[in-house]
């Protein structure tokens, strides 16, 4: 007879090997910016602490493969300061504050992020954007960690 007590061990989800995109991911940016769901908007907006999104499907446009590059240039130390001076709605949020942070930290594990704001609103926002990029299983593969 089994003892009922005794639990099973916890299911992993499925995990893949690492692929060529992945090792480049790795180091790369805008690899990376290609092999994970970008969050956009929260399936639920009017619960602000909603960590599900829907994902951005737009394409990358110019502007946005010039600010990867920069915020790739600065992470590889080439650039010291950078500002980015783009119009509302241009996506510096989602790359500079979601992206490339979550990117810097699986690549230097041992690095510490500070994404500051005026006010609480947008930084929260940004955490579970990030949250929710940490917890892809694509995120896991690329830099073999998870939250």
């Amino acid at each position: 007879m089994e003892d009922s007590t005794r639990t099973s061990p916890p299911r992993r989800a499925p995990s893949r090997k690492k692929n060529a995109r992945d090792i480049l991911a790795t180091n790369d940016l805008l690899t990376f910016a290609r092999s994970v769901e970008i969050p956009g908007v929260p399936i639920h907006p009017e619960d602000e602490a909603c960590e599900q999104f829907s994902p951005v499907e737009a394409r990358f446009g110019k502007h946005h493969l010039l600010w990867l590059d920069c915020l790739q240039r600065v992470e590889d130390g080439e650039i010291k300061r950078l500002m980015g001076l783009m119009p509302p709605g241009s996506a510096k949020s989602t790359y500079t504050s979601v992206l490339f942070p979550v990117h810097v930290m699986g690549r230097f594990p041992r690095s510490q992020v500070i994404v500051a704001n005026y006010g609480t609103d947008l930084p929260r926002r940004w955490g579970r954007k990030a949250r929710a990029i940490v917890r892809q299983n694509s995120y896991k593969t690329i830099f073999g960690t998870a939250l």
